[in-house]
């Protein structure tokens, strides 16, 4: 759902962007250091650090939405920079939605449910993407809509309430997704 908001969102981005290349960043390490503030995160949180964790996420979300940007910008974009960013992503997830559970924040099953959820989301997407099937945009809980709910749920103290929305918003996305992959591969309908 916010995919469709980086068009409106690329003038903050674009000099942003601007800065990081001149300072010779590159996408790779903005996905780097996106992850290592998604780990420094997740120890804030199993600490019990509860807004500074909420706020290491929402920089690490920062870090992974400017590295395709300034891929895109600089035209360096690649297959191993993808790969990368999707691989560091599920480990970001998985240590976050680990801590919340560890810490005794969230409940076991609703945990695991969101952070199953979260990876069938990007795993129906990356399938679909196989096919030929654009699903970005698809859905009301992304992964940058996942960051930003559990943020919130941190600073502001409701993180169990938090995780039972999003486990509701997750199967409601993989529901959204697997029924536009089945359409469009059992009747070639866009």
């Amino acid at each position: 759902m916010l995919d469709r908001l980086r068009v409106f969102l690329s003038g903050f981005l674009r000099p942003l962007a601007s800065l990081m290349i001149r300072l010779h960043i590159s996408p790779n390490m903005l996905t780097l250091l996106g992850f290592i503030f998604a780990l420094f995160s997740s120890i804030q949180i199993f600490f019990g650090n509860n807004i500074y964790g909420g706020i290491l996420i929402l920089v690490s979300g920062f870090f992974d939405v400017m590295d395709g940007f300034v891929a895109r910008m600089t035209g360096s974009t690649s297959s191993l920079g993808e790969f990368l960013d999707s691989v560091l992503d599920r480990f970001s997830d998985a240590a976050i939605l680990s801590s919340l559970i560890l810490s005794g924040m969230c409940s076991l099953p609703s945990g695991l449910f969101v952070l199953v959820g979260g990876f069938m989301v990007s795993y129906i997407r990356c399938k679909g993407e196989l096919f030929g099937i654009r699903l970005a945009g698809v859905g009301l809980a992304e992964r940058s809509e996942r960051l930003i709910i559990i943020s919130a749920g941190l600073i502001f103290g409701f993180v169990q309430l938090s995780i039972y929305f999003l486990s509701v918003l997750v199967m409601i996305t993989v529901a959204e997704r697997f029924y536009r992959v089945v359409r469009v591969l059992y009747g070639g309908l866009g």
